[in-house]
């Protein structure tokens, strides 16, 4: 009888290694437990604590009932360890006013112990509950390839979660948010002590309930990207994109990046408050109506709009800043740079004028044009 040869058996081995090393959480059903699965799931978060760091597989083909919040582990503090939560495309169907997934900190103290563990939560599908994802305190985590339909509150909530990246997921019918990045509310962990720097969302989409809030939200937080997303669905969500840097002394950069809007939201398409630089670079949109800003910006600092290449009949950009607030227009199309466009609010009254502090370039034909308000 002819052996395998001694590079294939060794590779055979270290596959064989490699499966063993991934935890399978049906090996932590048990036959006596109740129809809420999440108990089995949290003996399995539980045994992956234990050991600080590794991946839990979900058996794809099944359908999960989450009847409560399932914990994320929390890692051995002080370590920096990485957890995959691998879903395989499996289902999970969740309960009204549950998280799927979950892990806060109890307070600012834990918080910063929490900070060094990584998630890599990736291919599930998550139906109602009151988040799908609902994460606090983390540095570099990822969120990738999953759907979201119909949560209360949010598909996605991060909490202090530095650097983190969702990517390629859907979030649909929500009813409140879709994608939040903010500080660390839950625990009260500050304006300026617990933000979500630097994260970014990229290649998502959102279809929007009808009377949802936003489908982007980001509050208190430096340096976040949206780029690459798509906005679609009901005109009767509030905001597409909301920012607002609330309290914080230390959120000066936003961008808003190569955007689809395929509605036109009751408020504002895209709102931003800030008092440092915030950018939109690329932005496509088909509709209008009424009243609706396609931005609409306040505080003291500076709005960028750039690479803006069509216009549609009715679209106004509202400017609430009164004369704190710098703009500044690059490449876009001819129409926005007419003063019917812009709007300043005086004595609460909306004003068909341009803001004090304007400066623009020309776009296409015009791109040597410059305008400019002088005082």
């Amino acid at each position: 009888m002819r052996t395998l040869p001694f590079f294939l058996l060794s590779f055979l081995s270290l596959l064989s290694l490699a499966a063993q090393a991934r935890l399978s959480v049906e090996d932590f059903r048990r036959s006596d437990d109740p129809a809420n699965d999440a108990v089995f799931i949290n003996r399995a978060m539980r045994y992956l604590d234990s050991a600080g760091h590794g991946c839990l597989q979900f058996d794809g083909s099944k359908t999960y009932r989450i009847q409560s919040p399932i914990q994320l582990p929390a890692g051995h503090l002080g370590k920096k360890y990485i957890f995959i939560i691998e879903g395989d495309g499996c289902r999970f169907n969740i309960s009204k006013g549950v998280n799927a997934f979950e892990r806060m900190p109890k307070h600012q103290k834990q918080a910063h112990q929490f900070i060094t563990h990584r998630f890599m939560i990736r291919n599930f599908t998550f139906y109602g509950g009151k988040r799908g994802i609902f994460l606090g305190a983390t540095y570099g985590s990822k969120i990738t390839d999953c759907n979201f339909i119909g949560q209360q509150e949010a598909a996605v909530e991060v909490q202090f979660g530095l650097q983190t990246t969702i990517s390629n997921c859907q979030a649909t019918n929500c009813l409140t948010h879709a994608f939040v990045l903010t500080y660390g509310e839950a625990w009260k962990g500050g304006f300026n002590a617990s933000q979500s720097n630097h994260s970014v969302i990229e290649s998502c989409k959102v279809f929007a309930r009808d009377g949802a809030v936003s489908a982007f939200k980001v509050i208190a937080s430096d340096g976040v990207v949206l780029r690459d997303n798509i906005s679609e669905g009901s005109k009767n969500i509030r905001y597409s994109v909301f920012f607002h840097k609330r309290k914080a002394t230390t959120v000066k950069m936003f961008r808003l990046e190569n955007f689809h809007l395929e509605h036109a939201p009751s408020h504002a398409a895209v709102y931003i408050y800030s008092s440092g630089i915030s950018t939109v670079d690329g932005l496509f949109y088909q509709l209008s109506r009424d009243e609706m800003p396609l931005v609409h910006a306040g505080g003291d600092g500076q709005i960028t709009l750039k690479n803006i290449p069509w216009f549609v009949s009715g679209t106004v950009i509202r400017n609430e800043g009164k004369e704190r607030l710098a703009w500044r227009m690059e490449f876009c199309d001819p129409r926005f740079y007419k003063k019917t466009v812009w709007q300043s609010k005086e004595d609460g009254i909306w004003t068909s004028k341009f803001p004090r502090h304007f400066s623009a370039r020309g776009g296409m034909r015009d791109i040597n044009k410059e305008y400019g308000t002088k005082h």
